[in-house]
């Protein structure tokens, strides 16, 4: 578990960066009523776990790369007025939720095992907050890991932001 020191450690060498005092009021915020830990890591030759993750149970979702910032599983609530002074939004995610700190340095991507073919049309959809100057895009690879069928920057000014990527 990440504790709230280590959280305002975190900001505080965010300083330089621009946007900073969002970063810091979303710490505070987070750092406040929000615990995280590590995602686990995808179960193994279980067909019982699917896709469709809220994070409250297994799921074919993890942190892939070795980088220091990771994706975790936050459990709690952010204080509603801090999270509005970060985000613009009065809207919460439900825990438990996914989330990552960007610090300025390449970060772990948030990814799923291979998908099965599919017979007809199959969607994956999303719904994300993202502050200051992060910015997600949401890409299909193939088994060697080439993205195809991305969605762009989502650089969308209304928070949650919502996507949707098609697989054919």
């Amino acid at each position: 578990m990440t504790s709230y020191r280590d959280r305002i450690n975190a900001a505080a060498a965010m300083h330089h960066q621009p946007n900073a005092l969002v970063s810091r009021i979303l710490q505070v915020a987070l750092g406040l009523f929000v615990t995280t830990s590590d995602l686990p890591s995808i179960p193994v030759d279980n067909p019982l776990i699917n896709y469709d993750c809220s994070f409250d149970t297994e799921c074919r979702w993890t942190s892939a790369g070795s980088h220091l910032d990771r994706w975790r599983v936050a459990k709690g609530e952010p204080d509603s007025l801090l999270w509005l002074a970060a985000t613009g939004t009065m809207q919460l995610p439900s825990e438990p939720f996914s989330l990552i700190e960007i610090r300025g340095q390449q970060t772990d991507v948030l990814i799923s095992d291979a998908i099965a073919c599919q017979d007809g049309t199959s969607s994956l959809s999303f719904i994300y907050w993202a502050i200051g100057n992060a910015d997600l895009e949401v890409c299909l690879t193939d088994l060697a890991g080439v993205k195809f069928n991305c969605t762009g920057m989502l650089d969308s000014p209304v928070m949650p932001g919502k996507s949707e990527v098609e697989a054919k």
